[in-house]
């Protein structure tokens, strides 16, 4: 008789919690979000801001949504991010504008004119939030796009690393092999008479210890420049003002059958821009206090510091003038008010 009551009473419990599995399926509803970040696990500090980002929309959505967030190259190509956000490879990635300099009239006008006013890692990230509605939104709904919470990662200065020599003048870049990752940096490159050699940001250490190149220009906010020293040998680093290095976005598809679209709320997706955002401004804080870093590590190490005079700076400025006034046509072609978002962009600054 006993073993009939606990038959009876386990068979209760499993239909109770075939129930209550049936009702909350709790792994089926979780929506997971493929996504590419902008920078790996090395140095440490860099993934630092991924991992809070990935904490907060997982805690913020109460478990909804998660964020399965990739190093960059390990899915896809680093280069072909947008194609495979469109293409729903990914549900959400990195997208450089700079990249794309045909698709993102907006964008890189933006790019050029926020270098040559001064570019800081945590206004410029706020700069691109607060104007990205009015303004750059244009490019990203143009191709069915979302820069998600209006989110733009900082812009950072880029400087120049060089093997043999310190470049003291606009003309010594002449003749030298330096790497190129944009339109924009190519330009610039050959403005100075130098050669530009576009390779992927992994190549660069290797091509640098076999004087496969010169230089490459690049930032020291990353945390990157004392490891690619001591492997690549450069012994030059060189501020030159900037090369105009342009905002990336957390960007997804807005396309009817996507993930994103279907499956994720709109309450949802206010929260997860929100995290978005905030994840920026982490990113910019971070990257300024690693710029920090590399200087102290640098002259201990014996780098060779030299910055330009201002008058080499402004020329170098100047090579980049033709870049913006041909962006600032294009998009008037595109009917995309260039004017006006110059205008905001101006007064942005005079009152932040």
């Amino acid at each position: 008789m006993e073993n009939i009551k606990m038959k009876k009473v386990t068979m209760a419990l499993i239909f109770i919690g075939a129930l209550i599995l049936g009702a909350f399926p709790a792994s089926a509803d979780v929506i997971k979000l493929k996504t590419v970040g902008n920078s790996g696990k090395s140095p440490a500090w860099q993934w630092a801001p991924y991992a809070k980002l990935m904490e907060r929309v997982k805690r913020n959505t109460n478990g909804r949504v998660e964020l399965q967030i990739y190093p960059p190259g390990q899915l896809v190509p680093y280069g072909q991010h947008l194609e495979a956000v469109r293409a729903r490879v990914l549900d959400i990635a990195v997208v450089v504008p700079g990249y794309y300099n045909n698709e993102f009239a907006l964008s890189n006008i933006w790019n050029f004119m926020y270098t040559d006013l001064g570019a800081d890692p945590v206004r410029s990230a706020k700069m691109w939030t607060d104007l990205y509605d009015n303004y750059m939104s244009m490019d990203f709904e143009k191709l069915d796009l979302e820069c998600v919470g209006g989110n733009g990662s900082p812009i950072i200065s880029y400087d120049l690393f060089t093997i043999d020599k310190p470049i003291k003048r606009y003309e010594d870049m002449k003749g030298l092999k330096l790497r190129s990752n944009s339109a924009a940096m190519s330009a610039m490159h050959k403005s100075a008479g130098a050669v530009p050699v576009f390779m992927g940001g992994g190549a660069v250490p290797d091509a640098l210890s076999k004087k496969m190149l010169n230089g490459v220009p690049m930032s020291d906010h990353w945390g990157l420049a004392i490891p690619i020293w001591e492997y690549g040998k450069p012994g030059y680093w060189t501020v030159t003002g900037s090369y105009p290095q342009g905002v990336s976005c957390l960007a997804t598809s807005n396309r009817r059958n996507t993930k994103w679209t279907k499956k994720v709320s709109e309450a949802d997706k206010e929260v997860i821009g929100a995290a978005f955002r905030q994840f920026v401004i982490d990113e910019a804080n971070a990257v300024n206090a690693a710029a920090d870093k590399f200087r102290k590590d640098a002259i201990a190490k014996g780098m060779i510091l030299s910055e330009w005079p201002d008058s080499e700076k402004k020329r170098f400025a100047e090579a980049w003038k033709p870049l913006i006034d041909e962006a600032i046509e294009f998009a008037k072609k595109e009917g995309a008010p260039a004017k006006y978002m110059m205008e905001a962009m101006h007064q942005w600054i005079k009152e932040n």
